[in-house]
C-alpha cells in the first residue's frame, strides 16, 4: 500500500462530493473526476488499472488484482 491512500471516511466524502449521477456528467467532467479519484485509490491499494472510454465523456475504470496462486488463471 502506498501512503497516498485516503482513510475510508475521507475517501467516501471526496467521492460523494462529485456529482457523478447526472445527465451532465459527460459535459461537466464529473464522470472523469470520479474515475480519477477511484483510479488513484485503486492504484494506492496495489491494483493494476486502466481507463477505457468507449463513449466520449464516459470513462470506465478497469481494475485488476492478481492473486497469490499462479496456477489460477
Amino acid at each position: 500500500m502506498q501512503s497516498s491512500m485516503l482513510p475510508p471516511l475521507e475517501f467516501f466524502r471526496e467521492l460523494v462530493k462529485i456529482p457523478s449521477i447526472s445527465h451532465t456528467g459527460p459535459a461537466s467532467g464529473s464522470y472523469k473526476a470520479c474515475v480519477e479519484l477511484l483510479k488513484r485509490e485503486a492504484d494506492a491499494r496495489g491494483f493494476t488499472t486502466r481507463v477505457v472510454e468507449i463513449n466520449v465523456g464516459k470513462p470506465i475504470l478497469v481494475c485488476t488484482k492478481l492473486g497469490k496462486d499462479p496456477n489460477l488463471k
